[in-house]
């Protein structure tokens, strides 16, 4: 893990100085998933998944114009926690 994480929102970003396993550890894991080694999502900020080369997954969000892809493994394991996806 980097010992730097960017921290994004619709309207700010800031960094912080720790590891991303150490900022997922305190966050809520209703809340929060982590689909790639770097980055953690927030679930309920989703507005849509599309699959992509067939095993990983792009998420869009809310508010954001920022898409994040999945690695193969999140998005397994993505997959086997929401059957449903979890968009408001």
């Amino acid at each position: 893990d980097l010992s730097e994480v960017l921290v994004k929102t619709k309207t700010h970003f800031s960094y912080i100085d720790k590891k991303i396993s150490q900022i997922e550890s305190i966050l809520d894991p209703e809340l929060f998933f982590r689909v790639h080694r770097s980055y953690l999502i927030n679930t309920r900020k989703i507005k849509y998944i599309k699959t992509v080369e067939q095993s990983k997954l792009e998420f869009y969000f809310e508010g954001m114009s920022d898409i994040v892809i999945s690695s193969k493994d999140g998005a397994k394991k993505f997959r086997e926690k929401y059957k449903e996806i979890p968009c408001k």
